[in-house]
């Protein structure tokens, strides 16, 4: 028997993944996606996530001072 009938006998044996790609074709894929972006990746997630808290303190309300305020409410800017 020759090897490569194993290895596809193998990866037909793996389920198949989204779209119907098996893992060594997501593994090739994730690295052309690392080897084409890696230089870009940091900085991608450091801006990822500096959106991500801003994103939470719009849902908390808080603002640059970190004081909790209500968008519109006049009350909360004379307590400061």
């Amino acid at each position: 028997m020759d090897h490569g009938s194993l290895i596809q006998q193998h990866i037909s044996f793996a389920p198949p993944l989204a779209f119907g790609l098996h893992w060594m074709e997501v593994g090739i894929v994730l690295l052309v996606v690392l080897l084409v972006f890696g230089n870009k990746l940091p900085g991608m997630a450091r801006n990822l996530g500096r959106s991500f808290i801003e994103f939470r303190k719009g849902v908390k309300g808080v603002d640059d001072s970190g004081d909790r305020t209500l968008p519109g409410s006049e009350e909360a800017a004379d307590l400061r």
